[in-house]
């Protein structure tokens, strides 16, 4: 039994499996069942890849381990599945019905043989003999899973939950945290400490991205509050990391993250003033 973490020196499989669950600061986590997954060269050179498109890369050779790692995976991790034919036939089974599981791929030798057993489960979303195809459809699906993840980052406040003469008192209250947090983050003092302890988070959250971590390098030597919209806008770990905090509520993350929030309120703001746009209200009147 064999497998592959990415973020843990622990030696304790039930301490890397909670380790490495609470150690991504992006929303996604991409797990890969296969017995040669570690030691076929064509698969470590889909590793690569596939950390391109989701940096949190979980590798398992043994079925049991893989399913304890993910019965233990939080309530609000999304958790998207690779595995073989031979042991995904065991696991899928066993771990279809977990709510944290969003996607599952199936990557074997011979399609016919699987085609069988994986159309009895919802979330196997496709059978892959082709490495390239595989790392093409988690890549086009991964977008996806983005649009929906930014869609749950923020919270709003519900009038319909409001009753004529109600008090809005005690209503909508995780609304008015979020707003509170928020404003305090924005009012405590930035200092480099600060940069530098979320610099080190990223450099570890990326290590084995060299892509990434260039982005990482970058934003760390040329960041200005002027571009801080550019920033967030841009296909990066910025956005990714950022969208997590706000839905999960990581309140270390959203510190070491405050500066850029209030560089891209202010700049927002500043747009805002800039444009102007008219806007006409019309009603119908029957004629009668």
């Amino acid at each position: 039994m064999s497998f592959e973490l990415s973020d843990t020196e622990s030696d304790d499989p039930d301490e890397i499996c909670l380790e490495t669950a609470n150690t991504n600061l992006e929303t996604f986590y991409l797990i890969w069942l296969d017995p040669h997954v570690n030691t076929d060269k064509h698969h470590l050179e889909a590793q690569q890849r596939l950390r391109a498109l989701i940096s949190h890369l979980v590798t398992f050779d043994d079925v049991d381990t893989c399913r304890k790692y993910i019965t233990q995976a939080p309530l609000k991790h999304y958790l998207v599945l690779i595995v073989s034919g031979q042991l995904g036939q065991k696991l899928v089974p066993r771990i279809h019905h977990i709510n944290q599981v969003i996607n599952i791929y199936v990557f074997c030798a011979n399609k016919a043989l699987h085609e069988k057993w994986a159309k009895e489960f919802q979330k196997v979303t496709a059978i892959f003999v082709s490495a390239d195809d595989l790392i093409s459809q988690i890549e086009l699906d991964n977008k996806y899973r983005q649009k929906l993840a930014e869609s749950l980052s923020f919270n709003t406040f519900n009038f319909n939950d409001v009753q004529a003469g109600q008090s809005t008192v005690g209503l909508n209250g995780q609304f008015v945290y979020n707003q509170v947090l928020m404003d305090v983050l924005l009012r405590i003092k930035y200092n480099k400490a600060d940069k530098s302890e979320l610099i080190k988070l990223c450099n570890t959250q990326y290590r084995k991205d060299p892509t990434e971590l260039a982005i990482v390098k970058e934003f760390q030597h040329h960041y200005t509050s002027e571009k801080a919209l550019w920033w967030y806008t841009r296909d990066c770990f910025l956005y990714k990391i950022l969208n997590k905090a706000l839905r999960m509520q990581d309140i270390h993350v959203l510190f070491l993250l405050r500066s850029f929030c209030l560089d891209l309120c202010q700049q927002l703001q500043e747009i805002q003033c800039q444009s102007k746009i008219k806007v006409y209200r019309g009603q119908l009147v029957s004629k009668s």
